[in-house]
């Protein structure tokens, strides 16, 4: 005999059970794609796969001139009730300048902004991590640190980018 119980995937897309996480990786489609821009005179790009599973995976890469200054590979992960952004930066060879991925959890979420925050309290790595989509065709990512400026505004790395023209296909 079958069991007529219906499972939690049922429930839940039957709307009669509550979200296990108040932020869902589905929240975060917007993100996804590939993305290019300059910073500091570099060549940035940046590619976000889809949710699957309990995932998101992305990579960045800076390079100046001929020469890629660093490679970073990051995920984003539903952990227990939480939504996490895992980061772990390497030199072009693939040798990691981190002892462990640095971990951010989401705090704040809408159609066009996510805030990471750093679930540690190293002041030595970032504070924050926040995602802006001003428009259809642009991301921007901010690192912010836990220093101040001189108006208590909190220092920040900023990176624009727009939709890669490259048109990156799988064949």
């Amino acid at each position: 005999m079958q069991d007529s119980t219906p499972n939690d995937t049922e429930l839940t897309l039957n709307q009669k059970h509550p979200k296990k996480h108040p932020f869902s990786l589905a929240d975060l489609s917007w993100i996804v794609g590939d993305w290019e821009g300059l910073a500091f005179d570099d060549i940035v790009e940046e590619h976000w796969s889809i949710a699957l599973g309990n995932s998101m995976m992305g990579m960045f890469r800076s390079v100046a001139g001929e020469e890629t200054n660093v490679v970073e590979f990051m995920t984003i992960v539903a952990v227990n009730d939480d939504v996490l952004f895992f980061v772990k930066h390497f030199n072009p060879k693939s040798i990691s300048w981190d002892d462990d991925s640095l971990a951010y959890k989401l705090i704040h979420l809408t159609q066009d902004e996510a805030i990471f925050e750093n679930t540690s309290s190293a002041s030595d790595k970032p504070r924050r991590i926040i995602y802006r989509k001003p428009d259809e065709r642009s991301l921007t990512s901010r690192t912010e640190a836990w220093e101040t400026d001189e108006n208590g505004q909190p220092q920040g790395v900023d990176v624009s980018m727009r939709r890669s023209q490259r048109g990156y296909k799988v064949e």
